[in-house]
């Protein structure tokens, strides 16, 4: 918790740093989720459907849905990523998952490859002006 509490402080000047936890491989003790609000962090965010939207008091979570890497540096192809986007948004529509949660994209953005990103610039080209498709904010996303 002290680390977590000097980090937050350290990034608190910066407007566009957000009072999130994303840890480290997105596990974590989940005892600590209660206690993230005493040092200043008001959301999470981890891998697969998230079981709750507030998963203590005070804390928000949404998570990612396709990780993009299966091993570090290497992208998984993008046939895997879209059925990972495409398995979250059925589920969703089909009330098996938590409908409110938005579909992310975890991309370890320090050690993704060329490919990888080559499919995040085509995904977003694709998406962007999608008609079925609204892109929000890390705000919006915690906080809708």
């Amino acid at each position: 918790l002290a680390e977590l509490a000097r980090g937050r402080r350290l990034l608190a000047p910066f407007e566009s740093a957000l009072p999130v936890l994303v840890p480290p491989w997105n596990r974590m003790d989940h005892n600590l989720l209660a206690r993230l609000p005493a040092i200043g962090l008001e959301a999470v965010s981890a891998y697969k459907a998230r079981p709750a939207p507030e998963p203590a008091p005070g804390v928000r979570r949404t998570n990612a849905h396709a990780d993009l890497f299966y091993m570090k540096g290497h992208f998984i192809g993008e046939a895997a990523v879209l059925k990972l986007i495409v398995d979250h948004l059925a589920a969703r529509r089909k009330g098996l998952v938590d409908g409110d949660e938005a579909t992310g994209l975890l991309t370890h953005h320090l050690e993704l490859d060329d490919a990888g990103w080559a499919f995040v610039g085509k995904f977003l080209g694709h998406t962007r002006d999608h008609a079925a498709v609204r892109w929000i904010g890390g705000r919006q996303v915690f906080w809708p």
